[in-house]
């Protein structure tokens, strides 16, 4: 009993350092205005920035037997760093999100920016998973917070970002709360979706 009490409150105080450390590092809002141009690499920096800012967030998935509504569940993701918004996304071999993940291909993980008391923005980035089998390959990505409860034999997904939806505030990406959207042309460059599609 001492001991959870020890270790929930360490977790408390690494918590509120945390917390206290993240806004103190928080980032100024940009110069964008709601005239600049809205352009494909505009919602995929604003995106970005959004998926580097965000804590909590939510993995989609098609739910097993035809169910009416996908399944939905936090997970702790990993952005890779190559400026492709390709998402890595790891869970224990048992649970229900592993077996969806293997059946399907196609999920939708969203991102909910804390920043100015939460109402900047979102970003839901949706594609195709592919499962990572090789080690190397695993490792190439390894974010330093799973090893508390996964190795590198857990099941790993990448995700290939083929659409982004965003709504950013600080970079005036959608500042009427309509998501801008791009997607992936036949060409892989990020285009425009136009605004209802």
């Amino acid at each position: 009993m001492a001991l959870r009490a020890a270790l929930a409150g360490q977790a408390a105080l690494l918590g509120a350092g945390f917390a206290g450390y993240t806004w103190y590092n928080r980032k100024p809002a940009r110069k964008a205005t709601a005239k600049t141009p809205l352009t494909a690499e505009r919602v995929v920096s604003a995106a970005r920035d959004v998926v580097g800012s965000a804590r909590g967030l939510g993995v989609v998935c098609i739910s097993s037997g035809g169910a009416a509504a996908p399944n939905c569940r936090l997970m702790d993701t990993f952005l890779c760093h190559d400026g492709n918004l390709r998402v890595r996304l790891i869970t224990k071999p048992h649970t229900r999100k592993c077996g969806e993940l293997r059946r399907g291909n196609e999920v939708t993980v969203t991102y909910h920016d804390p920043r100015d008391q939460g109402d900047n923005g979102y970003a839901a980035l949706s594609g195709a998973v592919r499962e990572l089998t090789e080690l190397e390959e695993k490792e190439r990505h390894w974010k330093s917070t799973w090893t508390f409860f996964h190795d590198r034999f857990s099941p790993m997904w990448e995700l290939e970002t083929r659409r982004v939806e965003c709504i950013s505030h600080r970079d005036a990406v959608a500042p009427s709360w309509r998501a801008a959207a791009v997607q992936r042309g036949e060409d892989g460059e990020w285009e425009l979706v136009p605004r209802g599609t």
